[in-house]
């Protein structure tokens, strides 16, 4: 499946509406970290994952571009710690090893669930100071091309509330990973 170019611009024009980066700028560093991580789609690793990000924040905040966080940050009201290198590291490491290819039996429907749920597994860990909606945002279109589902974009208003609402249901009940979290998404198509 190949995404079509004005599906991607909308996309990524929605995904910094989210954010709040509307400057001409930003969307030039979306469209080349996309183009970075669409080339990738075979090999997402940490080191790309940290590329995505630096082409991404290099203009907005050039001193935490491409770095993974080393301070708490907030997520909402929401203190996230900051534990240390090895265990962030870590964390995200063991993140890579969730984002999958699509398996011959798996449906689209259960393609689905798996994006959405390793890419709110993805925002839970928050490596970056900033940044890390866009990023994960990507990341998760980029698992939807490799499952062959078209690209998804979440627009600002309703969609967007909706897809908040999975990280805070996320975040409260964080052993129903894949149920109900993933439901808020639902009225997002």
């Amino acid at each position: 499946m190949k995404y079509k170019l004005k599906d991607v611009k909308e996309f990524l024009k929605q995904s910094n509406l989210i954010e709040r980066e509307e400057s001409d700028q930003a969307m030039k560093d979306a469209m080349v970290a996309w183009k970075y991580a669409n080339e990738r789609t075979r090999s997402i690793t940490t080191n790309v994952i940290l590329g995505i990000h630096k082409r991404l924040c290099k203009n907005i905040d050039p001193e935490i571009a491409g770095k993974f966080r080393q301070q708490p940050v907030y997520i909402g009201f929401e203190k996230k710690p900051f534990i240390s290198d090895e265990l962030l590291l870590e964390k995200i490491k063991d993140w890579v090893k969730t984002f999958v290819g699509r398996e011959l039996y798996m449906t689209d429907e259960d393609c689905e669930k798996i994006c959405k749920d390793c890419h709110l597994a993805f925002e839970g860990i928050h490596p970056f100071l900033d940044g890390n909606g866009r990023t994960g945002r990507i990341l998760y279109n980029v698992q939807r091309f490799r499952m062959g589902l078209p690209i998804h974009i979440i627009h600002t208003g309703w969609e967007q509330y909706n897809y908040y609402q999975a990280f805070d249901y996320r975040h409260k009940n964080p052993f129903t990973r894949g149920k109900k979290d993933v439901a808020f998404w639902d009225v997002i198509k």
